[in-house]
């Protein structure tokens, strides 16, 4: 699993983003309804926070799957996820800090269209 830490200011991005290292999140994927992989996440959550210059106000979750707004994950077969879990309620549950879930592929897309390919091509 990749992790990275993108600084805002005034609503935009400030920096680049810091690449954290990555971790394997396999041994957490056997709950059907990813709860051991939302365990797993907040807890690096919460290890991590403390460390930062200043406290997030939210974390952003890009997974795949099938997702409903912000917060709700109805499946994913790539994470195990084969019921339907309110992450942002679950972490919150958990201590960890607010949450908001986005689709890798949408959030790819949105990537490539700042940062990647839409440069090149004019």
């Amino acid at each position: 699993m990749r992790q990275y830490i993108v600084k805002r200011r005034a609503g935009l991005i400030d920096s680049e983003p810091e690449a954290l290292p990555s971790w394997d999140p396999r041994k957490f994927l056997s709950d059907p309804r990813g709860l051991r992989l939302i365990e797993e996440v907040v807890r690096r959550l919460r290890e991590l926070i403390p460390k930062l210059e200043t406290q997030p106000e939210a974390v952003a979750l890009s997974l795949p799957g099938t997702l409903e707004g912000t917060s709700i994950c109805s499946g994913s077969s790539r994470l195990g996820i084969y019921e339907t879990v309110d992450v942002s309620d679950e972490a919150k549950r958990l201590g960890g800090p607010t949450c908001y879930l986005f689709h890798d592929a949408e959030c790819l897309a949105i990537g490539e269209v700042r940062h990647g390919i839409s440069e090149s091509a004019g």
